[in-house]
């Protein structure tokens, strides 16, 4: 069984130093003031930049920190970092990165809490991703594998692949959101590429499963490891549901993509398909109409360095058809035995000729009776399981122009009634740019369009089909879309006569049907680097 406890680990890597011999030691200090109009910063200030600034007050923060690398042989090295946050309020002041990684080649064993996403394509200017992106501060956590491309053997280059497999803790107080706290984290990803050829195609998988921990009353959910990795129903699990759908909380992405040059620019196109349930990948994504699709251009320009646009979708889910049936209350599983005798029952009794009804009949005549026609299997509800929300230090681990109830009451004062990410269902068009305006002087920038459509509230919730089905009039903050524009320009200066010393200010402005708020962000950095090779040389 995998090990359950991080400190035991980190203790093991640590004995690899007496071995070893420093390479260099990067060494940085940078102090951050982040406010906005509303009494908080605007949405790019704060997101995705891995949880460091507070989404609910202005913002005054000093970051001191390190990176540390290590060799011991030609391929056997050791990257060590640590940066710590260090607010006005004492109780915010927090590690933000601190860990130890052991690499051969580029074999990896990776352990600590570290800046890391798993299917995003630029962290600077990116949306984010579906998965692990960049928005909360990162978790401890424990892996192994390639974590970039590495040849193929006897392919000559032609074909990469990368792969790993982490484990990781949500070590936090979670009640304000999930059933269960203290769970744990599995991700794995595999990708294999084609390279060096004019076109060049790369595909993948990526998967996160959260499993385990315990409830408030002190009891402990099942532990079972290998239902978490193949997300598939345990028989251990406490609960119906997990039983027979899945154990835990599961999120993947199908990606693919092309790389190619046209004489003096770079593309990058790719696609992800969002997978919450087997439903997101049914007959090669039949019924998954929700897609994540990107082009990136790289060019020799210095003004524009990189140009970047996304289209997201989350509005499908899998379809309008509630996840399961649910009759007088129940949910109901027309493959187990008793709940086909309870449904027999059930509708023998209100006058319905069932008998003899085998799996599928139940499905089709459910589907007509409780669905409206609809399948089942939709309405995943992205982030909304039932035990575990996909949410850590508050912010959501993935999407971050999803909503949350603190988020939509901070910035409607409404407590919108619903599940904790309240707004999961949205289409936004969005741009990001990068480049130099002299050589000391560069910038980026970021423009994005959303149309949100809130949850599945509309219709009372994911299981009911009450809502806008029975009442035309029916209230719902979202109703008829709320669009919204978040907008970020942000430059970073470096110093002349101070090497190592950097200015970074942006500007920000968040406007729409949902919010309106002004701010901005300022920032002084000093780096350093002892080079220890030279040193040896001399």
């Amino acid at each position: 069984m995998i090990l359950k406890r991080f400190p035991f680990f980190f203790f093991i890597l640590m004995a690899h130093l007496s071995f070893s011999r420093i390479d260099s030691l990067e060494y940085h200090v940078q102090g951050y003031a982040a406010m906005g109009t509303e009494g908080y910063p605007p949405h790019w200030i704060v997101s995705n930049r891995y949880g460091m600034f507070s989404d609910t007050t202005n913002n005054l923060m000093l970051v001191p920190g390190f990176s540390m690398p290590m060799s011991f042989g030609k391929k056997f090295g050791i990257e060590i970092g640590f940066d710590a946050a260090f607010t006005l309020n004492v109780k915010r002041n927090f590690i933000y990165q601190g860990y130890l990684n052991l690499r051969y080649g580029k074999l990896k064993i990776i352990a600590g809490r570290q800046e890391y996403t798993i299917g995003q394509y630029s962290e600077r200017l990116s949306v984010g991703s579906f998965i692990i992106s960049n928005n909360a501060l990162p978790y401890p956590r424990v892996g192994i594998g390639f974590y970039e491309y590495v040849d193929v053997p006897f392919t000559k280059g032609y074909v990469q692949v990368m792969g790993a497999f982490n484990h990781g803790w949500l070590e936090e107080d979670r009640f304000e959101h999930s059933l269960i706290s203290d769970s744990y984290v599995q991700e794995k990803f595999a990708y294999i590429r084609s390279n060096k050829l004019p076109v060049n195609l790369h595909l993948g998988i990526a998967h996160l499963g959260i499993y385990g921990g315990s409830r408030s009353d002190g009891t402990e959910s099942p532990y079972d490891f290998w239902s978490a990795f193949f997300a598939r129903g345990s028989k251990v699990a406490g609960q119906k549901c997990e039983a027979a759908n899945a154990y835990g909380e599961h999120m993947g992405i199908f990606d693919w993509g092309l790389n190619f040059r046209i004489k003096s620019l770079k593309f990058q196109l790719y696609q992800q398909k969002p997978i919450n349930d087997s439903g997101g990948f049914h007959k090669w994504f039949k019924y998954n109409k929700d897609n994540y699709i990107g082009a990136i251009i790289e060019t020799k320009l210095p003004f524009i360095r990189k140009a970047l646009y996304e289209y997201v979708s989350t509005v499908n889910q899998v379809g309008e058809g509630t996840p399961d049936p649910v009759v007088d209350g129940k949910i109901l599983f027309p493959f187990r035995d008793d709940d086909r005798l309870w449904l027999e029952e059930y509708y023998t009794d209100l006058g319905y000729e069932v008998s003899g009804f085998d799996v599928i009949d139940w499905y089709e005549f459910l589907e007509d009776e409780v669905n409206y026609g609809h399948r089942f299997g939709g309405r995943v509800d992205y982030y909304n399981n039932n035990n575990y929300r996909n949410i850590y230090q508050g912010r959501i681990m993935g999407m971050s122009i999803f909503h949350t109830k603190p988020q939509m009451l901070k910035y409607t004062g409404l407590n919108i009634s619903g599940e904790y990410v309240v707004n999961n269902r949205v289409k936004a068009h969005h741009f990001g740019f990068e480049g130099a305006i002299n050589p000391r002087l560069s910038y980026w920038a970021k423009f994005t369009y959303t149309q949100n459509y809130g949850s599945w509230q509309e219709y009372e919730g994911r299981y009911k089909w009450e809502g806008i089905v029975v009442d035309p009039d029916f209230e719902w903050y979202y109703n008829g879309t709320k669009t919204q524009w978040y907008s970020l320009f942000e430059i970073d200066y470096r110093f002349a006569k101070v090497n190592g010393l950097s200015l970074q200010a942006a500007v920000s402005y968040d406007f729409g049907q949902i919010i309106d708020n002004f701010g901005g962000l300022l920032g002084l950095r000093y780096s350093g680097l002892v080079n220890f090779k030279k040193s040896r040389k001399k």
